[in-house]
């Protein structure tokens, strides 16, 4: 029954290994090239510094309750770097969703290699797309780093044996923790929590670690006024965050959310207590209470600062990426219990010899399917999410869209909006970066009526625009066209707002003879390109 479980470790890894691959070639497609919501924000950090003023003031101001100090610095980092390619961002909070699976795969299997077959639950509630917000926008880097940070916080803790390195180690992920998003005060805590557990005494790590953790969460109670608590919706707002991700039920309403938490909290109480009385010395069990203890106490960090605003904002997508760690811990507590099952299996009747590891097998796939059937859903209504987003920001560029349009798809503030594109523009940011200088421009004619000619053309890159659409008869030319023209069917097809301004059109002078000419588009770097030949008839002949 070994290499049983051996084959189911390795189709486990392979699952989650696909399951990780699709995700990001489904939704990193849709990630715009424009600033969505929070990352408009980090407008003034821009024009600080285009203005040549201290950004540092910029990167330590704390943001609706969040002292974000690590992502802005690594936004500011990657922004310089690529010109504020909003993209590289995304893929980079890929890279570290991708680094919190491994790390809590290797937590949780550790000392028992059958346990590799929760490397397909474990990715497919990291990359579960009802926290899809964090795959489409670059500001919630904030939230992968945490979560990495925490899983990295508990790998070190929690190895055979534990050093004061690996505790200044695990000190660091606690710092890197709190200063990436807010919920991730808990590191501490729970990092305590887990070092008393392990040292069973009071020695110089553990006092280090009280004294760093007393600085820290000092410096953060200085960085803002928290909000007032409502005291009495917090279990009603904690058991809702929490079945966000464990409801089957693809963008679940509160009700349903708060059914799935209550019962997702009693099962968890349930599996550990009986744990504790069979198996209090297991260390698989004190890791995946610890994963799950994660989840649990972002989802009340999260509550005493949000429960005020009412139980439907529970349910906002980006707060699965901070409770996912409580389904997977809860995942690993029932693998756990059943695991131990099947060790006993001899004491079972013959029948049901095979029932522990059918019911494993059940379990686990369950969470998959689940996962797969939310994503099948929730893909569709992304998409078309995005797309309308895509063709805000075109009619913006176009100067059509109106204060309520902006608030309603880009950012309640339109004009930090404005101001925003305005220093895009000026600055050849995101959307406006330029192109590269190698690339060769591309697009297609689409309309050949008399003298008049029209197409699209984008730049190396996809940029807009390109420098020149060109119409001529062996090297002679005859006419340029007017780039830039409207077209927001273009930026609706191809998901791209700045192609909205991809079109050209000219219109031939009637002293140009008729006949066959070509269509040379002309990129930013004067790489030129063939779109095709045309047959003109200028004046009708």
């Amino acid at each position: 029954m070994r290499r049983g479980f051996r084959v189911a470790g390795w189709i486990s890894l392979a699952v989650a290994a696909g399951w990780i691959a699709t995700v990001m070639a489904v939704l990193f497609p849709l990630v715009p090239d424009f600033p969505l919501w929070d990352q408009w924000h980090l407008i003034p950090m821009w024009q600080a510094w285009f203005n040549g003023e201290p950004v540092l003031p910029q990167l330590l101001a704390p943001y609706n309750g969040h002292l974000n100090v690590l992502p802005r610095a690594v936004f500011f980092v990657l922004g310089l770097a690529s010109r504020w390619d909003l993209r590289l961002e995304v893929a980079v909070g890929y890279g570290l969703a991708l680094l919190t699976t491994v790390l809590l795969v290797r937590l949780l299997a550790a000392g028992d290699r059958r346990r590799w077959i929760l490397a397909a639950p474990v990715a497919a509630a990291v990359f579960h797309l009802a926290q899809f917000e964090v795959f489409l926008s670059g500001y919630h880097l904030g939230q992968h780093l945490c979560q990495a940070a925490l899983a990295g916080l508990l790998v070190l803790l929690f190895r055979e044996r534990l050093p004061l390195p690996a505790v200044l180690g695990a000190a660091v992920c606690a710092a890197a923790a709190t200063f990436s998003w807010g919920a991730g005060v808990i590191a501490w805590p729970l990092g305590g929590l887990v070092l008393l557990c392990r040292r069973r005494r009071l020695d110089l790590a553990v006092g280090f670690w009280a004294v760093a953790a007393a600085a820290v969460l000092w410096q953060v109670a200085r960085a803002g006024t928290p909000a007032a608590v409502i005291w009495s919706s917090v279990p009603q707002f904690t058991a809702t965050l929490l079945g966000s991700e464990l409801s089957p039920r693809p963008f679940p309403d509160a009700a349903a959310a708060l059914l799935a938490g209550t019962v997702g909290v009693g099962l968890f109480a349930g599996l550990a207590a009986l744990a504790l009385v069979r198996r209090p010395l297991s260390p698989q069990l004190w890791r995946a209470g610890a994963v799950a203890l994660t989840g649990l106490a972002a989802a009340l960090v999260i509550a005493l600062g949000r429960a005020g605003v009412g139980p439907g904002h529970a349910i906002t997508s980006h707060y699965a990426t901070a409770t996912a760690p409580f389904a997977i811990g809860l995942l690993a507590l029932m693998t756990d219990a059943l695991l131990a099952w099947w060790d006993r299996r001899a004491e079972l009747p013959r029948r049901a010899v095979a029932l522990p590891a059918v019911l494993l097998t059940l379990v686990l796939t369950g969470w998959v399917v689940q996962s797969a059937r939310v994503a099948l859903t929730v893909v569709p209504e992304v998409t078309g999410w995005m797309h309308a987003s895509q063709m805000a920001f075109g009619r913006l560029l176009l100067g059509e869209l109106s204060d309520e349009e902006i608030a309603l798809y880009l950012h309640p503030s339109p004009a930090l909006v404005r101001e925003g594109v305005a220093l895009l523009r000026e600055h050849g940011l995101a959307t406006f970066a330029p192109c590269s200088p190698q690339g060769a421009a591309w697009g297609g004619i689409e309309r050949v009526s008399g003298a008049v000619v029209e197409g699209w053309a984008v730049d190396g890159g996809g940029r807009v625009p390109v420098s020149e659409v060109r119409l001529e008869r062996t090297g002679q030319l005859f006419a340029i066209a007017k780039i830039g023209m409207a077209r927001p069917d273009l930026a609706w097809d191809s998901g791209r707002a700045a192609w909205v301004l991809a079109g050209w059109r000219v219109e031939l002078p009637t002293a140009v003879p008729a006949g066959q000419l070509q269509v040379v588009v002309v990129s930013c770097g004067g790489v030129r390109s063939v779109l095709g030949e045309v047959d003109v008839r200028p004046g009708g002949g």
